[in-house]
């Protein structure tokens, strides 16, 4: 599974449907900041890089205190939704766009918190050195710690003959750091969020995620497991994920 997650073109496709930068107080951006704050983490005129940025919804956040974000990201298409709305909250002058994978990034310096969010851009030994050997302070990884549910792709993913996983994430993050004799921090988290689509764009995420596994799509078979969540060419579902908020010093 997952094996084309590498991509850039398939995440230029998802990107006009990937969540954007929101001021709302209750948000799971919001309270994640908040966790990382009580660790005595603080991004006020730090230098960061946000690794595998996407479209900023954590970037923007993080901005809005550092003294300058190096967002970085192989998506020109989630960039771009990036910059959008960085021209739209002011905060250009504090950012730089990196458009490379992790692998092809050749750092002009060291920053000193490193960050990155739910992203695989991070997969292996060399992806968690790297992360590491580049920060000054802090290092800061939001990540899949193996719960994923959904309304809307579990009997979709059933009927293809496919188990709905979470992508890797912690676990090999903390097998490095175990490796390595690195103290970390950590904390799993779940979020229940309620999602509300047109029928279209729910559609177009659930041929997504077959793509992504290299599932070809059964057309209708989807058509018909949709239609029970279908109202007024509105679809409604619940997903339930579980992450985990691990942080290290240098």
């Amino acid at each position: 599974m997952f094996t084309q997650a590498s991509q850039p073109q398939m995440w230029d496709k998802k990107a006009s449907q990937y969540g954007r930068f929101s001021h709302h107080e209750n948000s799971f951006q919001k309270q994640i900041l908040s966790k990382i704050a009580a660790r005595g983490i603080h991004f006020h005129d730090k230098s960061v890089l946000d690794v595998g940025c996407g479209t900023g919804i954590y970037t923007l956040h993080i901005a809005q205190e550092a003294l300058h974000v190096n967002a970085l990201d192989f998506s020109g298409e989630m960039l771009a939704l990036l910059n959008e709305d960085a021209k739209h909250e002011g905060l250009c002058s504090k950012l730089t766009l990196t458009c490379k994978t992790w692998e092809a990034f050749e750092a002009p310096e060291t920053f000193e918190i490193l960050f990155c969010s739910m992203s695989p851009a991070l997969r292996n030994d060399a992806d968690f050195q790297k992360f590491h050997d580049l920060a000054h302070e802090h290092c800061i990884y939001l990540g899949w710690a193996g719960k994923r549910e959904s309304t809307l792709l579990d009997p979709i993913f059933q009927a293809h003959d496919l188990p709905l996983k979470a992508p890797p994430g912690a676990e090999p993050l903390k097998a490095w750091l175990h490796d390595q004799k690195i103290d970390y921090e950590r904390e799993y988290i779940e979020e229940k969020r309620l999602h509300v689509k047109p029928y279209e764009e729910a559609l177009a995420s659930v041929l997504w995620h077959l793509e992504i596994n290299q599932t070809l799509p059964q057309l209708e078979r989807i058509q018909e497991l949709l239609a029970p969540l279908n109202h007024n060419n509105t679809i409604a579902f619940e997903t339930n994920i579980g992450v985990e908020l691990i942080s290290w010093k240098k």
